[in-house]
């Protein structure tokens, strides 16, 4: 069994694998009061062989430490080893949720061309070449971060949630905000998807990320959605590397 641990900007994601199939999925605050409490509770119940940490906070550290006793452990970082070439120029600075979901697209998508638009916070744009290199990308505010820009660098304007839109010219503000950032969104991925198709022949489109549900079916082209792809891709990584040290 792999365990694939995706330490996030608020919550602790554990992915359990068997091989490539995902078997379960335990999440939880990362500032919970008895966090340790929480990760020892889930090792000691599982059979985990090797174990990932990919961690955007502060406690990889932690993590690794409650894990080493009890498995084969890396900390996914710059200099770990990765299926896929990278053509980063500064691979420290690329963050390990793009990587992940750049090889995530390979293992999805092996031997082919794609593009992964991942929707949440942030909403970034992976190109992966042939399944076998990552080419870099792009990344732009998520809905929540513009919604809350217009909130918070203007006088009036309220904080919004995103809600359905309408065809009509909006005529209230609320409906004006909101018109404007989910079509703002729209058009920003669908350029995206038209540079990927102008650039690959016939290119995966991938989907992930919290506001996947949310606007994939806004969209007009033709998506593969698995909002579990970072994983995927982690638990790629994790098996690459323990196959590398058999």
């Amino acid at each position: 069994m792999n365990l694939v641990i995706d330490f996030g900007n608020t919550r602790c994601k554990f992915y359990f694998f068997d091989g490539e199939h995902l078997s379960d999925t335990i999440v939880f605050d990362n500032d919970a009061a008895d966090f340790s409490e929480k990760v020892l509770t889930i090792v000691n119940k599982s059979k985990i062989c090797n174990a990932i940490v990919s961690s955007v906070g502060a406690k990889p550290d932690l993590l690794t430490s409650l894990l080493s006793n009890k498995c084969n452990v890396i900390t996914l970082n710059s200099n770990t080893n990765i299926p896929i070439s990278n053509s980063y120029v500064n691979p420290e600075q690329l963050g390990n949720d793009r990587l992940a979901a750049a090889v995530g697209a390979s293992v999805l998508f092996p031997g082919r061309d794609a593009l992964v638009v991942d929707a949440g916070t942030a909403i970034t744009y992976e190109f992966v070449e042939g399944g076998k290199r990552y080419l870099g990308g792009s990344i732009s505010p998520g809905l929540s971060l513009r919604f809350a820009a217009l909130h918070e660098h203007t006088a009036k304007l309220p904080l919004l949630q995103p809600s359905p839109v309408s065809d009509k010219i909006p005529t209230d503000t609320q409906s004006a905000i909101n018109n404007g950032v989910i079509n703002g969104v729209i058009a920003e991925i669908e350029w995206f998807v038209a540079y990927a198709k102008q650039k690959f022949k016939n290119p995966a489109i991938i989907f992930t990320g919290g506001d996947t549900i949310f606007l994939a079916g806004k969209l007009k082209n033709t998506i593969f959605a698995e909002p579990n792809l970072v994983a995927i891709g982690l638990n790629r990584i994790l098996q690459y590397n323990v196959s590398e040290n058999d």
